[in-house]
């Protein structure tokens, strides 16, 4: 049991305010709710990747995992079974509606995903913003390939899954001829370091609608402490805080807050 993440799911449930609260005044906030907390839009595409994950879950093959980084908190070893994967280390459908629906208001603009592991979020990402072009990067071969191989078999082609070090590629990635990254999904390695370096790198590029998406952030405390930290960057105007994800805004008009919001 992660009892770090158990005292921290206390916390947030005792002191966190409602959406539709006290204590809220923020219009960006209240629109935010009701454009991207509250999209119906996403019901399909949540179905849709429901069932790749309850493929993945019956999927009993063995595969070599290559952690780059700090690796899961519930699987030591370095084979694992794919359905095991799938079930400790991937977006939860409650999170997958929220990543769905910042996706669909990206459509048409630049998507990148830190971390593909198994291409659950990249499929959610994929199919919310058909008109973008999304951009994966992952560590671990064998596990990219699953994915690779699943949005193959489902005609998803707006997808470039790219393999190494996230923290080698990133800039060179995010940097290529283009607009500002739109939005962007960190799901990997989870530790204080990597993730502060990732934001750093993205925020060099960020416009001001960039979105970054952060998974896990209370999971350790070194996850934690790398959160903590970019809430005090300047150039992180807005930090919204649902227990297991973080989002992060850029809009230079916004008054610099932090808000831990019930979800």
């Amino acid at each position: 049991m992660n009892y770090f993440l158990a005292g921290r799911t206390l916390s947030y449930f005792l002191f966190s305010r409602h959406k539709w609260g006290h204590g809220i005044h923020s219009p960006f906030i209240f629109n935010l709710f009701s454009e991207i907390f509250e999209n119906k839009k996403v019901e399909p595409v949540v179905k849709s990747v429901e069932i790749y994950r309850e493929s993945l879950l019956d999927n009993n093959n063995i595969v070599r995992v290559k952690d780059l980084g700090s690796g899961s908190l519930k699987m030591g070893e370095r084979s694992r079974r794919i359905s095991d994967i799938a079930r400790y280390s991937s977006t939860r459908k409650k999170y997958t509606r929220i990543l769905s629906a910042l996706a669909i208001s990206a459509d048409g603009e630049p998507v990148f995903e830190l971390g593909t592991s198994l291409g659950i979020g990249a499929l959610t990402l994929a199919l919310s913003a058909p008109g973008s072009k999304i951009t994966t990067m992952e560590g671990c071969p064998e596990t990219a390939a699953v994915a690779r191989e699943y949005f193959r078999k489902m005609g998803i082609n707006n997808i470039d899954s790219r393999i190494g070090d996230i923290g080698t590629i990133l800039e060179e990635t995010v940097s290529e001829p283009g607009s500002p990254p739109r939005l962007v999904f960190i799901d990997a390695n989870h530790n204080e370091e990597a993730l502060t370096g990732y934001f750093d790198v993205i925020a060099r590029y960020a416009g001001e609608d960039t979105v970054i998406v952060i998974d896990d952030i209370h999971l350790s405390g070194s996850m934690e402490a790398g959160w903590n930290r970019i809430k005090r960057d300047d150039r992180a105007r807005v930090t919204i805080d649902i227990l297991q994800m973080g989002l992060i805004f850029f809009r230079s008009g916004l008054t610099k807050e932090d808000h831990v919001i019930r979800y």
